[in-house]
This record gives structure tokens, sequence and C-alpha cells, in this order.
């Protein structure tokens, strides 16, 4: 329905892990130039920007995971995540909206 995770989750990641193999100098002047004279991405002979990268996207991943968690755990100590176990079995759209879905 929303997309939310192909669009944000694989999009960013794609564009965070290509932005290590495509860096330049020219346009990042935070790219090291390296002894040898690598002054790029993975493209351009330095593979360790794409490990920096990679190390990056996983540092995103545990931060939003612990995050969400901690929201659930607030959320769920306000109210329930999960509804009783007599609604559930009467139904939700019952028992929470006061009419019978699919009535017909």
């Amino acid at each position: 329905a929303l997309d939310v995770v192909g669009v944000h989750m694989v999009g960013g990641t794609l564009g965070a892990l290509l932005t290590g193999v495509f860096a330049t100098k020219t346009v990042n002047a935070a790219v090291p130039t390296l002894s040898l004279g690598l002054d790029g991405g993975l493209l351009y002979g330095y593979p360790g920007m794409v490990v920096k990268q990679v190390l990056a996207i996983a540092a995103t991943y545990i931060f939003c995971g612990v995050g969400n968690l901690v929201i659930l755990i607030i959320v769920n100590a306000i109210t329930p995540l999960r509804p009783l176990a007599d609604d559930e079995s009467l139904g939700l759209d019952l028992s929470q909206h006061s009419e019978q879905a699919y009535t017909g």
C-alpha cells in the first residue's frame, strides 16, 4: 500500500551504498586522498569508502530498530497494542466500530 520499505529502506540503502562506489573529491572534499593518490570511492580504486558506507548503513538500521522498539514500548505502556481476547474473538469490526463488516 505505502511501499515504505521499497521506497525508503531499499532506495536509501542503495543510494548510500552507491555513494561509496561513485564518490569523488571533485564533488565531496571529505573524500580522503590516500598516499597512493586515490581520491575517490570504489570506482576510483578506494574500496574503503564502500566499507565506511556499509558501516553507516548498519548503524542506521540499528538506530531505527532501537528507536522503533522504544516507541513501541512507550505506546504499549500507555495503551495496549494487542486487543483484548474477547474483542478479538467477537471481531474487531464489531467490538471497535460497532459495525459488522462483510454482511453480505
